[in-house]
């Protein structure tokens, strides 16, 4: 019986790699893993980045290079071999197929692939080891993304990606509906060739939705490694990087310019049947990830490197300070999958400016509920994103009795628990005025968060609402416009938006009560918005209200675009419908969420969490109000529940009330 390969201790500073022999591809596999040091093998790469190619030859058997593998482990159950002079290796079938199409015919390859060279059951190395991960990623000459085995449809796929780009390039980035980064720009930034006007016409264009193409396409996007955790900084961190799909090798740039929208394309590979989610999270999460590889790449004073930050402007709205923070990242990919829950932390932490941190340090050992606290306790006291770290706590998703004001990311997609495009997206919010932020720490219970804020009002409604889980269709419409109208305007007499505006005015603003409850349900972000955007928001709310009379009336559709064209002057019924296509759009930014009224009369959009019962505060220097819990436990205390919007008070209106006054708050 073949004997099984034993471990040996690897000394501080250490690794092992993998020196894969030659063979062809059916060949049983066989190597070595042999412990280098990581500075030998840094003073190698930095030879090798100089010009020195000599140093990739393997003499008298020492590594002095290496090539690291990014690629999915699918599962942990070993189904191959890896023969070495030590015994046999069991190896996964994925990884097995990732050294088979990386095997040369006729030398050695000396590769890095973390579940053979970490010796996974010893828990006290593979802590110091994924310390390691980051220097061991930006140690290698390069890093092999392997996106897994070719399929029937996958060249079809790259082939379709690839003419994609080269064809609308030139076009220009499209940074939102409205803006659009200059093809000449792109190109710079991604240091790709921009085509001519005629070559770009030349190229075939991206086929049907439903053609076998996109399918193929849409398919290839579902591929594992693209919704995998590990594979973030792995990719973000390496000096040089290839994408590999089969044997297939494709510059990294090349799949980013692949999945970004150009003007007037938006995102064409996306899946009809799919939610305004799984679009944000899955083609979003490799954009930033590609951003991130070259804000960490492109020397500054190049063009390049001037277009980028241009772009990551436009990009984030302004809102991205720091790509580097720990909050950031983990924010970030929250969406990305990971076996083991506390990786949710610690396959982010070397690309982030916290990696050095002892009290971070990868620790597979204590308890899931330490380190949940651990990070948690450090990310509100060092943070510098500490105030937009608390809007991502509360008690939407928790499942440990962790404190409220502590985010769990070991729970999984944030997208499940916060409503993200909600009024958590708008930066210019200033519900506290230019106050700062204050917060405190207890010394000496670790569940004790201090900080400042007012009183605005207590929810004495909410809607029930069961939208998470399912997208906003035309269908849904009119539904739940009728749905808002009986919600909001429930004790002013009237069934319709038509007789709304003459039945009681919004005690906040002393608005229309339909101008208050169109601005509430689009999570207005009024003052990012100019004149003709507020009228096309308003003009939608009105072909809306006309949309709900007509269905109750037994009226059409034509019937009602009909109405709204005479009653605007309008000629045929383009426009009005444009008009109700944007107002769903808008719509958007509170789909997943619930409403809620006030004592006060105070309209609000909540979390799903909220409680009649919940209290609304502005807190001290938060941009948005938060929904707090009276504690159940603790008297005098509170529980943070979520962030909200309430109407009348994003811009600082509370701190000019008659009675207000900051007080001191206690969460746990």
């Amino acid at each position: 019986m073949e004997q099984t390969y034993s471990y040996s201790s690897l000394k501080e500073g250490q690794i092992r790699v993998l020196v894969l022999e030659p063979g062809s591809e059916d060949a049983p596999l066989a190597g070595n893993l042999i412990p280098v040091g990581l500075s030998e093998l840094r003073a190698g790469a930095d030879a090798v980045a100089a010009g020195d190619t000599s140093i990739l030859r393997l003499e008298d058997g020492k590594p002095r290079t290496f090539e690291a593998l990014s690629y999915v482990w699918q599962s942990s159950q070993a189904a191959a071999i890896l023969t070495t002079s030590h015994g046999s290796l069991p190896i996964t079938t994925s990884l097995s197929s990732s050294l088979r199409r990386l095997r040369l015919p006729d030398s050695p390859r000396v590769l890095w692939a973390d579940a053979i060279c970490i010796h996974q059951a010893n828990l006290k190395e593979k802590s110091c080891q994924v310390a390691l991960m980051g220097e061991i990623y930006g140690t290698a000459t390069r890093v092999v993304c392997d996106l897994g085995d070719a399929t029937d449809d996958s060249d079809l796929a790259l082939d379709i990606m690839d003419r994609y780009w080269r064809k609308y390039l030139r076009t220009g980035i499209a940074t939102s509906e409205y803006s659009v980064f200059k093809g000449e720009d792109s190109a710079d930034m991604l240091g790709l060739p921009l085509l001519t006007a005629e070559e770009a016409a030349a190229i075939q264009d991206v086929p049907d939705p439903e053609s076998p193409g996109l399918i193929a396409v849409r398919s290839f996007h579902k591929r594992p490694w693209f919704g995998r955790l590990w594979v973030v900084q792995e990719f973000i961190l390496a000096r040089s990087v290839v994408m590999m799909c089969g044997k297939r090798e494709i510059p990294w740039q090349q799949v980013l310019a692949a999945f970004l929208p150009y003007q007037g394309r938006g995102f064409p590979f996306s899946d009809p049947s799919k939610s305004l989610e799984d679009i944000l999270t899955g083609f979003l999460k490799f954009i930033l990830m590609g951003l991130m590889r070259l804000d960490r790449t492109l020397p500054s004073g190049t063009p390049g490197r001037r277009r980028l930050d241009h772009y990551i402007h436009h990009f984030s709205n302004g809102q991205i300070s720091n790509w580097s923070s720990l909050s950031f990242a983990l924010l970030s990919f929250t969406s990305s999958e990971t076996a083991v829950e506390r990786d949710r932390y610690f396959a982010v932490l070397s690309m982030t400016d916290s990696a050095k941190e002892p009290c971070l340090f990868p620790d597979y050992q204590s308890p899931i509920e330490e380190i949940i606290l651990r990070y948690g306790r450090y990310l509100m006291e060092k943070s510098t994103m500490r105030e937009e770290m608390l809007l991502c706590t509360g008690l939407p998703g928790r499942i440990r009795k962790h404190p409220s004001w502590i985010r769990d990311f070991t729970t999984g997609n944030l997208w499940d628990s916060l409503w993200l495009i909600g009024p958590l997206s708008t930066i210019s919010y200033c519900a506290a005025g230019k106050t700062q932020w204050w917060q405190k720490l207890d010394d000496k219970d670790p569940n004790l968060l201090y900080i400042i804020g007012y009183k605005l009002d207590t929810i004495t409604r909410r809607e029930e609402s069961t939208r998470r889980n399912k997208a906003l269709s035309s269908d849904d419409m009119i539904p739940h416009l009728r749905n808002q109208l009986q919600f909001f305007l429930a004790g002013h007499h009237t069934r319709t938006f038509h007789h709304a505006e003459t039945d009681g005015r919004y005690p906040a603003t002393g608005e229309t009560l339909v101008d208050a409850l169109w601005q509430t349900v689009t999570s207005a972000s009024a003052r990012d918005w100019d004149d003709a955007l507020m009228k096309r928001a308003s003009d939608g709310y009105d072909v809306a209200q006309l949309f709900v009379l007509g269905t109750e009336m037994g009226r059409g559709l034509q019937a009602v675009l009909d109405a709204f064209a005479r009653q605007r002057g309008l000629e045929g019924d383009g426009e009005p419908l444009a008009l109700f296509s944007e107002l769903g759009g808008l719509l958007m930014r509170t789909w997943g969420m619930a409403y809620a009224v006030t004592a006060r009369g105070y309209f609000g959009v909540v979390e799903t969490a909220s409680e009649v019962g919940d209290e609304v505060w502005v807190l001290k220097g938060l941009r948005i109000p938060v929904v707090l819990r009276p504690s159940r436990t603790r008297p005098g205390m509170y529980e943070m529940v979520a962030g909200c919007y309430v109407h009348g008070f994003m811009y600082g209106a509370a701190l000019e009330r008659p009675d207000f006054k900051w007080r001191a708050i206690t969460l746990h």
